[in-house]
């Protein structure tokens, strides 16, 4: 089951991002002070923006409403996570998306990933699959997107 992170959750959160970028970045990731993954806590709690968790809280997701016409898969973690888990965190962070900021048909729902990182790159493979969609590639980062209508009728959300 998927459930809105709490605060309580930070921590865990937290620590699945340390030990993900330090996979992503290796050698290259110093490890943070407590309580602060490289600007992330400030990313959990902007304005516009949406952490979901599995009940556990062995997985989550971090979306972000830039604008009405875009919404952004940030963070999707950990990595290794099975690809069922990540379509039921994309479900459930777009219909709690919708409950508090009505998506358009024509909404943007992307997920931009860094090119130079092999695990972003497989992770931008592994959205391809659950997004069903195609990406684009500028060089330096790999664009997934789909509109908030078809990436709804993709998962099996109803937006009502």
């Amino acid at each position: 089951m998927m459930r809105l992170a709490t605060l309580a959750d930070y921590a865990a959160i937290e620590q699945i991002a340390h030990d993900t970028l330090v996979i992503a970045y290796p050698g290259m990731f110093v490890a943070p002070a407590p309580g602060k993954v490289a600007g992330f806590s400030e990313q959990l709690t902007m304005p516009g923006t949406i952490v979901c968790c599995t009940d556990d809280a062995s997985a989550f997701i971090l979306a972000h409403r830039w604008d009405v016409a875009n919404w952004q898969v940030v963070w999707m973690m950990p990595l290794t996570m099975f690809a069922q888990t990540g379509k039921d965190l994309i479900s459930f962070a777009m219909l709690q998306e919708h409950a508090v900021r009505l998506f358009r048909p024509t909404t943007t729902c992307y997920a931009k990933l860094s090119k130079a990182s092999s695990v972003e790159r497989a992770t931008a493979d592994a959205y391809k699959i659950i997004l069903g969609a195609a990406s684009v590639d500028n060089g330096r980062t790999i664009t997934i997107s789909r509109t908030a209508k078809q990436l709804a009728q993709k998962l099996g959300v109803v937006l009502a």
